[in-house]
Order: C-alpha cells, then structure tokens, then sequence
C-alpha cells in the first residue's frame, strides 16, 4: 500500500516542478519585457482579464486565439492611449514645425517634376495642406501604430500569463 502512495507523490513531483519552472519563467517573462516594450506587456494580463469575461458574458468558449487578441488588443490600447497623451502635451511650436514641414514638403512635392497625372488637383491640394488634414492622418497613424506594437509587445505578456496561469492553476489555461 505504501508502494502505490509513494509512486503517486514521486509521479506528482516532476509535474510540481515544471509548474515552479514554469512560474519563474512566466514572472521573468513578464518583468523581462516589460522595460523593452516601455511597459505595455504589463497590460496584456488586463486585456486577457477583459477577454476572458467578455467570452463568458456571451457564451462562448475563451480559446487560445482570443487570449492572444485580447493580449495584443490591451496591450494595443495602452500604446494608442500613451501616443495620445504624448500628442495631447505637444507644445505649440512642435505642432508648428510638423505643420511647416510637411506644407514645404507637399509644395516641392507638387511643383517639382514628375508627370501631370502625379499632381493633385487644386481641391486636394488644399485638402492635404490644411492643419485637420494632418492631425487626422496622425490619428490614424497613431491608431495603426498601437494596432501593430500592441501585437508585438502583447505577446511576451500572453506568453507570460501562459505561463503563470499553468504555474497555478496546474493545468494550461488561456
């Protein structure tokens, strides 16, 4: 009888040292990346937080795909929001220079050389010069910046949340 306890605690001890490797990882992971993605990995637990109730509100099973999205999607809007406050703080002079700038260059732009049918039309040409114009087109890149970044720097802090999650819980979990 004591045989059958003894090989039951000896099988259970390497399935516990893989959840200790795997909490250490996790947290290393976590801590690791957070300096080289300026933080925003450390919103990835907090999108996957968000994810994982929104599926159940609804329903629906919260697969391995939708922790990675909602990840990436935490990590995203932590980069958009900290892009935003950065524009917000701009002074007035750099918003100056970036309008200056990009008015010179559309003006060699569209009278330097090039066929007819590459310039734009006088209404265009008005429309891309004007100050909304460019402040829309920040927006948007911003937006597509936070997008991208949000998928790189959410994914070390999925992995990590994988990681923890087995550490312990004992069994892998998105």
């Amino acid at each position: 009888m004591e045989s059958s306890a003894s090989t039951g605690l000896a099988g259970s001890a390497p399935k516990l040292v893989l959840r200790l490797f795997s909490g250490i990882a996790g947290a290393a992971l976590l801590v690791g990346s957070a300096p080289l993605t300026f933080g925003a990995a450390l919103f990835a637990p907090f999108g996957m937080f968000v994810g994982r109730r929104v599926a159940e509100r609804r329903g629906r099973p919260f697969t391995g795909l939708a922790s990675w999205v909602s990840a990436a999607l935490g990590s995203g809007l932590a980069i958009v929001v900290a892009l935003v406050l950065a524009f917000a703080f701009m002074p007035d002079s750099t918003w100056k220079e970036i309008h200056e700038s990009t008015v010179k260059a559309q003006s060699q732009q569209s009278s330097g050389g090039g066929p007819n049918w590459m310039r734009p039309d006088p209404a265009t040409a008005k429309i891309i010069t004007s100050p909304a114009f460019t402040i829309g087109v920040l927006i948007i890149a911003s937006v597509f910046a936070g997008i991208f970044l949000g998928a790189i720097a959410g994914t070390p802090g999925w992995l990590a949340m994988l990681l923890l999650s087995y550490a312990i819980r004992g069994r892998p979990r998105p």
